[in-house]
């Protein structure tokens, strides 16, 4: 496997609990914090750079 998607599927892995918590206050938490996310700042201090990625590439010239 390429190392780009070894290290996209680590973070998925470490990621995927804040989508399923097992606690009531979990489950808040995980609610207040996506709702918060409509904030930059917010959505840098939880997300950070794991689900954006800077990947150039070619112009194809596809016609819209």
């Amino acid at each position: 496997m390429m190392p780009f998607l070894v290290k996209k599927q680590r973070a998925a892995e470490k990621f995927a609990t804040s989508f399923a918590p097992r606690t009531r206050l979990g489950i808040a938490f995980r609610n207040l914090v996506t709702d918060m996310l409509q904030i930059g700042a917010v959505t840098n201090f939880f997300i950070g750079r794991s689900l954006r990625d800077d990947i150039h590439l070619p112009d194809y010239g596809a016609k819209t």
